[in-house]
């Protein structure tokens, strides 16, 4: 019931099947994300705040970059997105490898950016 990696699974599956309900049920038992948790409940702004707190955080050493491109792609900001994911790149982030596969990242999969990433990263 406190598996960390199976929430995360979890409420990813239901974040990317729009399932709000079902996401807020799972991560009131094992908190995840709060941009997500904002997305969840309608609260766009709060989202934006969050992020925001994120890229302070990684400009500071304290999250990852891969954590700033989880937030950025699931607002759906496009060129935070790929300005993060080279950091990330340049970070040896392991997440990386899972690029080309996530499927939060269909959203980003035309964009030329993205694809050279994947070609860099040798996964695509």
């Amino acid at each position: 019931p406190n598996f960390l990696l199976a929430y995360n699974m979890l409420t990813t599956g239901y974040y990317l099947e729009n399932r709000w309900d079902e996401y807020l049920a799972a991560d009131a038992k094992r908190p995840m994300d709060a941009v997500t948790r904002d997305l969840a409940r309608g609260h766009t702004a709060e989202a934006m705040q969050d992020l925001q707190a994120t890229i302070k955080k990684a400009n500071s050493g304290l999250a990852r970059p891969s954590s700033v491109v989880h937030d950025a792609s699931r607002l759906h900001d496009r060129s935070l997105t790929l300005e993060w994911l080279e950091k990330s790149y340049a970070h040896h982030d392991y997440w990386d490898l899972f690029i080309n596969v996530d499927p939060e990242f269909d959203w980003l999969r035309g964009d030329p950016r993205f694809q050279a990433l994947v070609q860099k990263l040798g996964v695509g």
